[in-house]
This record gives C-alpha cells, sequence and structure tokens, in this order.
C-alpha cells in the first residue's frame, strides 16, 4: 500500500495518554544542572557525566516531540512540523562544533561556554512548555507500577548492550586490539551472544505479550512501513557520515580550520534544509510517496559514487561542494518525511505512536550503525594505507593513529616533511573516499523502497 489515505481523515486521534508536563520540566531541568555541572567541571569524569546525561536528555526531548506530532498533529500539520525540527536539528549540529570551537580560541572566553551556552536555550524551553505543552488526561493517570509494567526493561537492557558491545568490539579491533588477538576474539563473541540472547527475547515477548517490546514488530512487519522504516536508517547513515566526514577531507587534504569546514559545509547543509522543507510542505498533496524515495535514492546514489571516486588531495572544492550539495537534496527528499506518511496512514493512536518510535529506532540506528561502521573502516584502511604511504619514515604507529585523529608531532620543514604531509594527506583522503560507498549503498537501498513502494502500488490497483 503506498497510496496515501484520503484527505477526509485530517484530525489525530483524541489521545488517551501522554508524557506530562512535569516530565518534560523535570528533564529540562536535569539538562540545565548537567550542564552547568559539566561548565564548572574540575576534571575529564565530571565533564563526561555531564554530557552523557544531557545527552541522554536530549534524546528523551526528541522523542517527545515526534511523539507529541504523532499524537496532536493533524495530517496537514505534521509534514512541515517533522520538516521544521530536521532542519532545526541539522543546523544545531553543523553550528555546534565551530561555536564550540571559536570559544575555546577566544580570549575572553573558554571551552566552558560551550556548555553553558545551553543554557538560555533550555530556558526558552521551560518557558514553552510551561505555555504550549498539553498535560496527561485525568482520565488516564495510571499508577506508576501499572505504567512501569508496560515497559520491556529486559528488552531495553538488552538493546543496548547490543549497541555499546557492536562499538566496542568494532572501534577496539585493530586500533587497541589485533584482529587475532583474545580480548578481541572475546568482545565479539559477547556480542554475538547478547545479540542472539536479545532476537530471541523479543521474539518470545511478542508470542506473549504482543506490543509489549521495544521493536514494534507488529508494525514494523506491515507491507506499507518496510519502505519507510528502511529508508529512514539510509536517511540516518547518509547524514551522519556526511556531517562527520566530509569536515575531515578538508581539514587533511586543505588544511582548513574549523570554521572554515563549516563554510565548505553549507553547500551540503543548506540544499538538505530547503529540500526537507520544500518536501514536508507539498506532502498533504503527494498521492503515492515512492516517488519520493525513488528520486532521493537516485540522485544520492548518483552522487555519493560520484564523491567517492573523486575525493582527492587536489580536486577542486567547487567540484567536491557541488556533488555534496546534490547529496543534500537527496537525503533532503528522503529525511524523516516518513513519520508524517506514518501519521497519515495510521488512523489509530497507538499505531501512530508505535510507527514514531519504530521510524525514530531506524534513524537513530542509522546513524549510529554507520559512525561505528566508518570508524571502523576508515581507522583500519587508514591505517594501512598510512603504513604503505609513509613506510619510508620515522613513525610508529602511535603517531599514525595520531595522524589518522587529525593531530601528530611536528613534522618539522624541509622537502621531506613537505614529501611527508602529501604522502599522508593522500593516504587519509583515500581512507574517507571508502566511507562514501556507505553513503552510495544507503542510497541504492533508499532506492529500492522506492521501487518496492511503486510495486505495490501498481499491484494494489491491479487488485482493484
Amino acid at each position: 500500500m503506498t497510496r496515501m489515505p484520503c484527505s477526509s481523515y485530517s484530525q489525530p486521534p483524541e489521545p488517551q495518554a501522554g508524557i506530562g508536563l512535569g516530565t518534560i520540566l523535570t528533564i529540562y531541568i536535569t539538562c540545565i544542572i548537567n550542564a552547568t555541572l559539566a561548565g564548572v567541571a574540575g576534571n575529564i569524569s565530571t565533564v563526561i557525566a555531564g554530557r552523557a546525561i544531557m545527552g541522554i536528555g536530549g534524546s528523551i526531548c526528541q522523542n517527545c516531540a515526534i511523539s507529541y506530532f504523532a499524537m496532536y498533529a493533524t495530517d496537514s500539520q505534521s509534514p512541515l512540523l517533522y520538516g521544521i525540527m530536521s532542519g532545526l536539528w541539522a543546523i544545531g549540529l553543523v553550528v555546534g562544533g565551530p561555536v564550540g570551537s571559536a570559544f575555546v580560541q577566544s580570549s575572553a572566553t573558554t571551552w566552558r561556554w560551550a556548555f553553558f551556552i545551553n543554557l538560555p536555550f533550555l530556558g526558552l524551553a521551560i518557558i514553552c512548555a510551561l505555555n504550549f505543552v498539553p498535560g496527561r488526561p485525568e482520565t488516564n493517570n495510571l499508577p506508576l507500577r501499572d505504567r512501569l509494567a508496560d515497559i520491556d526493561i529486559l528488552g531495553i537492557v538488552l538493546q543496548v548492550a547490543t549497541t555499546v558491545l557492536f562499538a566496542i568490539a568494532a572501534t577496539f579491533s585493530g586500533p587497541v586490539w589485533k584482529w587475532s588477538s583474545a580480548p578481541c576474539i572475546a568482545i565479539w563473541t559477547t556480542f554475538a551472544v547478547v545479540l542472539a540472547a536479545w532476537v530471541v527475547q523479543q521474539l518470545r515477548s511478542y508470542q506473549k505479550r504482543p506490543r509489549h517490546q521495544v521493536v514494534p514488530f507488529k508494525i514494523m512487519a506491515r507491507r506499507h512501513m518496510i519502505p519507510l522504516w528502511v529508508a529512514s536508517g539510509c536517511a540516518g547513515a547518509t547524514y551522519a557520515i556526511m556531517l562527520y566526514y566530509m569536515p575531515l577531507f578538508y581539514a587533511f587534504s586543505k588544511g582548513l580550520s574549523a570554521l572554515q569546514q563549516t563554510v565548505r559545509l553549507l553547500p551540503f547543509v543548506l540544499p538538505f534544509i530547503v529540500t526537507v522543507v520544500i518536501i514536508a510542505a507539498c506532502l498533504p498533496r503527494v498521492k503515492h510517496y515512492g516517488l519520493i524515495y525513488l528520486a532521493g535514492g537516485a540522485i544520492t546514489l548518483g552522487s555519493a559514487t560520484a564523491l567517492a571516486t573523486t575525493l582527492a588531495p587536489n580536486v577542486s572544492e567547487s567540484k567536491v561542494m557541488g556533488l555534496t550539495a546534490l547529496v543534500g537534496v537527496g537525503l533532503g527528499l528522503h529525511f524523516q518525511h516518513s513519520n508524517a506518511i506514518s501519521n497519515r496512514i495510521h488512523k489509530d493512536l497507538r499505531d501512530r505512536i508505535e510507527g514514531a518510535a519504530l521510524l525514530n529506532m531506524s534513524l537513530m540506528g542509522g546513524i549510529s550503525m554507520a559512525l561505528i561502521i566508518a570508524g571502523a573502516v576508515y581507522e583500519n584502511r587508514g591505517m594501512s594505507l598510512l603504513k604503505s604511504a609513509l613506510g619510508s619514515f620515522d613513525y610508529d604507529e602511535g603517531d599514525l593513529r595520531e595522524a589518522l585523529a587529525g593531530v601528530s608531532r611536528d613534522t618539522g620543514g624541509g622537502d621531506e616533511a613537505h614529501s611527508m604531509i602529501a604522502y599522508g594527506a593522500n593516504a587519509t583522503c583515500k581512507a574517507i573516499a571508502l566511507l562514501f560507498y556507505i553513503v552510495a549503498s544507503s542510497g541504492a537501498l533508499c532506492l529500492a523502497c522506492g521501487v518496492l513502494a511503486v510495486f505495490s502500488r501498481s499491484r494494489a490497483k491491479k487488485s482493484q
């Protein structure tokens, strides 16, 4: 089913439950406390702890926003709301790094201001919450114990453990542990066991208590939802790699500062935001969403493949920025539009909320998995390329790892130093270029989702 339901269903179902205003305020206040704690911290452990809790709070805030859109927004409102949220999210991620760097480099401020700057925005969020966030209906104020009983706590623990173990295994294998070492084998074995346990637990839980799992199997398996959540994961993977590794390319190949890197990212970010907003505004009038994924997947596949085969230290910046702009357009065609489509398809409130949870899980999962896999490829393949390129120079493995991270010891001057820098930049650019094949693969998968959606539509029309 790829045809949108008719516009007669324009109002969201009446919500019977929700996250209360008190919970939202508690989350915001917790973020304020921990931002302050990280800003005044006297050691790195306190900074890490404060940042971790801020991250948890930010994730909850985003999930709350997505859930509220599913519960309260009409069919015509939700696409634009998701588009605006996607644009603001992109702006925040792109601007955050350079702003933090500017605080560090300024003589009037320190790195602590990178945390303090969150406080006025959180204060504004509290004011908005007090004025606009709806409260939980009085008729559904279930006791805390009953609400906790509906949560798949074991599934959550196993899911988090699976993700963390995979991240540790992929990140440490090669840079920290040799692939044939006992710790490496042990961590991969542990990951496989925990992953298997999570899958079995989710399946058994689904058999005993359907619709009470971390992974919403019932809605996940619906034919019209498969292209939506797969495309969401592809969008997350594309977004993450473009945002995290294009700055590295500019740093290694052109020697640009953080602010200069951000300026070079604008040709990607601006077309992405504009495309997201345009598609969001047009989505209520689009009857067959498969065409959006066809176009987005095709543009992303073509431009990312060209980018992967083009990247080199001597390539012109205009060519790279032009290709990244095309990737931004392709990504904007399929980034988070699945949420609005799901809201319009589903009439039942529970289906809408589960659909929102599934799509957000897929988006964040795509971001996480892409960064983990890309990091492993970059570290291992980059190390191999650097060793081959700099084999004649006196550098140990620690120096090469620092070079991959963007820092290294002083190379001095002279022709030998310039040759070493050129060889190293060429090797790291090759490693970065490999990562854009992941983006191309995501585009190909999104294209397949579009084909599946169009095929389902044709099949549905024939059966009528």
